[in-house]
């Protein structure tokens, strides 16, 4: 966590205090306001506090330190001396409860101030002022929002290149106005791909590096920045000139709670691409947690379809007679990769469909096998499914049937859930029905006219879903 404001009030709660300036006598408005503040608030008067952990950077330069801790109100509560040889302390407070970040200022040998050091864990007793983690599931058209604790949630969709995109979100990150003169620690050099504000918004902070404490730019970012954003967030509403299409705000959200958006609802524009923006912080705090998501596009809202039906089926030949069964493959062939809605789930998830064995100890957790997708079939001893290993976590946009002495009639049906990565299922399930018919075929020439001779032979034919049928 990250606490510097130069102008923070430093003489007692709720006054507030310039920053000593070079103009000043060596340390004396500073050690001046630590001395006040000491004497008017002694220690010995304050029973309740709270203990944290600190560390700094370029010790050897640093000659004195102190803690500050802030209320909800912004308002000083308390400063403390801290060691420099230490790594922890206790700071007094009349409701530990109630604080709502602490600052460090260091001083070097002749009591000027250094940069300030940063907090790196800070741990009140109540829930309004534990740190929140944001979560953003995007399943296209619906985004879903899930907190770890009960939470406040804002949040806006903007146009991608628009001039508040550029002005606020497309500055450089890693610099001092962004991140208190931080630099990407060396030790996760992915982090130096991260160039702007909304990378580090959509960024997760890696596992080693204190992974499920939310984005890279709520563990980074400086206070101020994150003041800024958040009010931004906040305070804005839908545009008439199409920057910002959607917006919500104080929606409550509780712990294990999925809120869902259905980003379809908002205008977009189908030649562009959004983002969308989320602030939360306890309905009784001020600790600000970020997510962003990144790029929202306009949802296609056609269901998948089949475009194409290749048949190998032939009638049975048994004992030299011409039976009334068939045999043979059929491939479906459809417009877009197939996925499976799972609707059961908690938030609903889009799973991708493969055409491995149902039972394949490969399988990713996020895959599901077609051959667990179907709802009802005529003979199961009549029609398989052509299922393969190697094809196990691979996205398909085929299903291939076997058809073993299938009569007339003999069906399958699939989960009406079968649907595209959108979401967008049919509103019948996918069929897949062999009919015997006779057809009128060509079966020889005439050699004295040239004319065709027909007959009238019991033939095999596909039929599909005429809602999946995009042959018609």
């Amino acid at each position: 966590m990250s606490f510097y404001d130069p102008k923070a009030p430093l003489l007692k709660r709720g006054a507030a205090a310039r920053w000593p300036s070079a103009k000043d006598p060596p340390g004396g408005v500073f050690l001046a306001c630590m001395i006040l503040f000491l004497c008017a608030f002694p220690l010995s008067a304050r029973a309740a506090g709270l203990n944290f952990d600190y560390q700094f950077q370029n010790a050897e330069n640093i000659s004195s330190a102190f803690c500050a801790a802030y209320n909800i109100n912004h308002q000083l509560e308390s400063i403390v001396p801290l060691d420099i040889n230490a790594s922890s302390a206790w700071i007094p407070c009349d409701d530990p409860n109630l604080i709502d970040y602490l600052k460090i200022f260091t001083l070097d040998a002749n009591s000027r101030p250094l940069a300030p050091a940063r907090v790196i864990d800070h741990s009140p007793q109540s829930d309004h002022n534990t740190a929140r983690i944001i979560q953003l599931n995007f399943q296209n058209p619906v985004i879903t929002i899930s907190c770890n604790h009960e939470s406040e949630i804002d949040y806006i969709l903007v146009k991608y290149n628009s001039a508040i995109y550029h002005s606020l979100f497309n500055r450089d990150f890693w610099n001092a106005a962004a991140t208190d003169d931080l630099q990407p620690p060396s030790e996760y050099p992915q982090y130096y791909q991260i160039k702007n504000i909304l990378q580090a918004l959509m960024t997760s902070v890696d596992i080693q590096d204190g992974g499920g404490l939310g984005s890279v730019f709520d563990k980074y970012a400086a206070f101020t920045r994150k003041q800024q954003i958040a009010a931004y967030i906040r305070q804005t509403s839908a545009d008439s000139a199409g920057n910002i299409i959607g917006a919500g705000h104080g929606i409550l959200i509780q712990p294990g709670e999925y809120y869902p958006i259905d980003l379809g609802l908002y205008p977009m524009d189908e030649n562009a691409k959004y983002i969308f923006l989320a602030v939360g912080r306890a309905p009784s705090g001020n600790q600000d947690a970020f997510r962003a998501v990144y790029p929202v596009l306009p949802p296609d809202k056609t269901p998948p379809g089949s475009n194409g039906v290749q048949s190998g089926l032939n009638m049975d030949i048994i004992n030299g007679e011409l039976a009334d069964t068939c045999s043979g493959r059929v491939s479906l062939t459809f417009n877009e990769y197939l996925y499976y809605y799972h609707s059961s789930s908690n938030p609903p998830a889009i799973q991708p469909v493969d055409r491995g064995p149902v039972d394949s100890p490969d399988r990713q957790f996020n895959f599901i096998s077609v051959g667990n997708l179907i709802q009802s079939c005529s003979d199961d001893s009549k029609i398989n499914l052509v299922l393969r290993e190697d094809l196990t976590n691979q996205r398909t946009v085929t299903i291939d049937l076997n058809f073993q002495h299938a009569k007339n009639g003999e069906f399958i049906t699939f989960n009406p859930n079968l649907c595209d990565q959108f979401g967008n299922t049919r509103s019948v399930p996918l069929t897949v029905r062999v009919s015997l018919r006779r057809v009128r075929t060509i079966i020889d020439i005439n050699p004295e006219t040239g004319d065709p001779i027909y007959s009238w032979i019991l033939t095999p034919v596909v039929e599909i879903t005429p809602e999946w049928d995009g042959r018609i």
